[in-house]
């Protein structure tokens, strides 16, 4: 008797591996269920966007990242898709990085405009 059966299937295997390797392949995620890194994803994006670091403008980068993510859920074993999942996050982080070294240095420049005009006054 096999030691682990799939829950979905007739399938039965003496290897938690093998079974393992059979659920992702023959019943990969279901569309509308969120997997680990969708979930994490998600709620990622939802805290960018609470704290008003990601806009309409990010779309596309929003969605590659969740298309990304339910890929990873299904085929978690991929070396290549892990790479492109964790670039995908650093991208959209460092957009967010990007805006505030941007938004810096214009309160910097501001700042020493002001400081210029204050002296041409005094």
């Amino acid at each position: 008797m096999a030691d682990y059966q799939c829950d979905r299937c007739d399938f039965a295997t003496h290897h938690g591996a093998a079974l393992a390797s059979h659920i992702r392949w023959k019943h990969p995620v279901e569309v509308g269920l969120d997997g680990p890194n969708v979930a994490a994803a998600r709620s990622t994006l939802s805290e960018l966007k609470r704290l008003g670091r990601v806009e309409d403008i990010d779309a596309a980068r929003r969605q590659a990242l969740i298309s990304l993510a339910e890929t990873v859920d299904q085929r978690p074993d991929n070396p290549g898709l892990w790479r492109e999942y964790r670039a995908a996050i650093d991208d959209l982080l460092r957009t967010d990085e990007d805006a505030d070294d941007e938004l810096a240095a214009a309160l910097a420049e501001i700042a020493g405009g002001s400081e210029v005009g204050h002296q041409a006054t005094s």
